[in-house]
């Protein structure tokens, strides 16, 4: 099956993401121990933010160059355009958030190393690269690229744990990081490509921008409200909460870069679909694939990771707790990434923006209601409900994404991993 190529191609990236995970992890770890919460709440406080800017930074082009590369003969053109897009925007992110620390901000030391960071999403931008490899299923060449530049990123970080450095120090590793990833594209595509920024039209700009609007606002709306708890316990609950807060979040969320891989490498065996029948299969196979790894990723999060938090020590012992709600929201952010590429396939992009839009809603309601009255649990309580409503009741209520409402229903039934069977709808 067409499927299964693909996953062979993401088998290299999960492997190399299952050894980013690993050795980063503890890394991770190290530092949270080190900072204690209320730096390493100041560190999560500006990642969260710079998360943001990323996003509005990528203008939704990931998907929508993937499928030009799939069905148009003008890529090169797409691809010029879709760079210098980044770039441009990525300059404007940087002046404006520059502006506002240096008038609205009290803390000019914290947004400082927020404007420090926000630098790295210039060589961010020539990520979109790799999307030319997604559609050739060339997944050992990328994990080659993120292996090089992660084993750059641990000697550096692993140096700056010995020497006991500050939190601004991490701050400019990870800026490295970004620097070094973008080396590395411009090593593997600078002498293939012939993609050059004087392949910008204005008129492929503003079809890219239309089109990558809806999934940018959506993806936006999806970093809202994976983050917005975290700015939320900060305001109520101050930096330290948000240190012991951050390393749950840190644990559970390590999983998440599975189904961004494997939906990724899937996506084209969706693009290819020659009938409704068999996008409907393979949506439901790849859904269902989703389901049951993250019931096996979610149990093994739960057996494994106190003794993590054990070996923080007695100021991170309450992140435990926290962890046992939050790990559960893992099952609906595994669904919505598969889900999102369905909807792209069927030119339903906007309901990516809407059902993200009422999850980031029902998450800041409750967020303000529970975090009060429950603290850090009622924080993670607020993330479960508000994900199920965003990566699955959501889509009964409209005509057009009710399908995709008993794709998800069904995928609960293993049969559909192996079998070609009908889906019932």
């Amino acid at each position: 099956m067409a499927i299964i190529t693909y996953l062979k191609s993401s088998g290299y990236l999960i492997a190399e993401k299952i050894l980013r995970i690993i050795l980063g992890f503890f890394v991770g770890i190290k530092i949270a121990q080190m900072l204690g919460p209320h730096d390493y709440g100041r560190y999560s406080y500006i990642l969260a933010w710079v998360s943001i800017l990323s996003v509005i930074s990528k203008l939704g082009l990931d998907n929508v160059i993937l499928k030009i590369i799939s069905t148009d003969s003008k890529v090169d053109d797409s691809m010029g355009t879709a760079i210098l897009l980044r770039i441009f925007t990525s300059f404007i992110i940087i002046f404006s958030t520059s502006w506002l620390a240096y008038s609205f901000i009290n803390d000019t030391e914290l947004f400082k190393l927020i404007i420090i960071l926000s630098t790295s999403l210039i060589p961010e931008s020539l990520t979109i690269f790799l999307q030319y490899l997604y559609y050739e299923a060339k997944g050992k060449v990328i994990s080659m690229i993120y292996i090089f530049q992660f084993i750059i990123s641990i000697i550096v970080k692993v140096y700056l744990i010995i020497i006991g450095a500050e939190i601004d120090a991490f701050i400019y590793a990870l800026l490295f990081d970004s620097v070094v990833l973008g080396g590395c594209l411009i090593f593997v595509f600078g002498g293939r490509s012939r993609v050059s920024l004087k392949n910008y039209q204005k008129s492929i700009s503003l079809d890219l921008l239309s089109k990558g609007l809806p999934l940018m606002l959506s993806a936006l709306a999806v970093v809202l409200y994976m983050k917005l708890d975290q700015f939320m316990i900060n305001y109520f609950m101050g930096e330290n909460a948000l240190g012991v807060y951050s390393v749950s979040v840190k644990i559970s969320e390590s999983i998440n870069f599975i189904p961004v891989i494997v939906t990724a490498s899937v996506f084209p065996v969706l693009l290819n679909s020659r009938s409704e029948s068999e996008l409907k299969i393979s949506s439901i196979r790849l859904h269902s694939m989703m389901f049951y790894l993250s019931l096996v990723l979610v149990g093994l999060l739960l057996t494994t990771s106190n003794f993590v938090i054990k070996y923080l020590g007695k100021d991170f012992s309450e992140a435990y707790d926290v962890l046992l709600l939050h790990c559960w929201s893992g099952i609906f952010v595994f669904w919505g990434l598969a889900s999102t590429k369905w909807l792209v396939k069927k030119g339903l992009e906007r309901f990516q923006l809407y059902r993200t839009a009422s999850g980031l809603f029902v998450n800041l309601v409750l967020n303000i209601y529970l975090i009060p009255l429950f603290g850090l649990k009622g924080a993670a309580l607020a993330t479960i409900v508000s994900y199920s409503i965003a990566g699955l009741f959501f889509d009964i209520f409209f005509k057009q994404t009710r399908e995709l409402f008993y794709i998800k229903i069904n995928s609960i039934n293993y049969k559909y991993l192996f079998s070609d069977d009908k889906p019932v709808s």
